[in-house]
């Protein structure tokens, strides 16, 4: 299974606050009209988010007729609970069923969770294409006062990328205290567990992820397809 063609998204710089079920989220309609019903479609989406709040992760495919099949993925950062997966699965669920995109391909994610539905089988397909299903980058306004702490950043980052990579749920937290500024850094990686483990894919993704944060700022998130990283110097994450 080939890649996906790979955009570097336009940074943007602004202040982010997310709850699992705000309206921080964003959407994407691409593809061609759908030739399944909008009920079919919600139904299928049900299906996801059911079984996603459960495990944090689910893809399936289903049937539409004799020539048509539609491939779905619902995925929740790893550190929710299975209230919060609840919480933000049924708020993304909600947005798809009052969309008013009529196409075979809809993707609707936020910090938390993230589902996406399409006519092409996308399965073990790394997604950090904007043109393809977009990428969401924020960087938190402020920088440290020094400059190799982003130094320290990266390579903190790097860390929990590794991690996240061999990881089997493909996630990794972990804290970090910079003496220099007095500061904890809080930190996330984590893909998509679509993405083949005998790949290097999640490798890559986190890498073009890692790549996009302005690790000068006091914190920053990429969102992407496949896979996203954050870091903060406040306790986002819900473990």
């Amino acid at each position: 299974m080939g890649y996906s063609s790979i955009s570097i998204p336009l940074v943007i710089t602004l202040v982010i606050c997310f709850s699992v079920d705000a309206d921080d989220s964003y959407e994407k309609c691409f593809g061609s009209p759908a030739k399944y019903s909008k009920e079919s479609l919600n139904d299928f989406v049900n299906e996801l988010q059911t079984n996603a709040t459960v495990a944090s992760f689910w893809n399936a495919s289903r049937d539409e007729g004799s020539t048509n099949q539609v491939y779905g993925l619902a995925s929740c950062r790893g550190d929710l609970d299975l209230s919060d997966r609840m919480k933000c699965l049924a708020h993304v669920a909600n947005l798809i069923a009052h969309s008013d995109c009529v196409n075979d391909g809809q993707f609707f994610l936020n910090d938390y969770c993230s589902i996406k539905v399409s006519s092409n089988n996308f399965f073990g397909i790394l997604d950090f294409d904007e043109s393809n299903t977009g990428t969401g980058v924020y960087s938190r306004k402020g920088a440290f006062t020094r400059n190799n702490i982003s130094d320290s950043i990266t390579t903190f980052m790097k860390g929990t990328a590794d991690a996240a990579c061999t990881d089997t749920s493909y996630y990794h937290d972990a804290q970090v205290y910079n003496p220099t500024e007095n500061v904890t850094i809080y930190g996330m990686s984590q893909c998509t567990r679509d993405l083949p483990v005998d790949t290097d894919r999640c490798k890559v993704c986190l890498e073009l992820a890692r790549s996009t944060l302005d690790t000068s700022k006091l914190g920053g998130t990429v969102v992407s397809g496949s896979c996203q990283v954050r870091y903060e110097t406040y306790k986002f994450l819900n473990n």
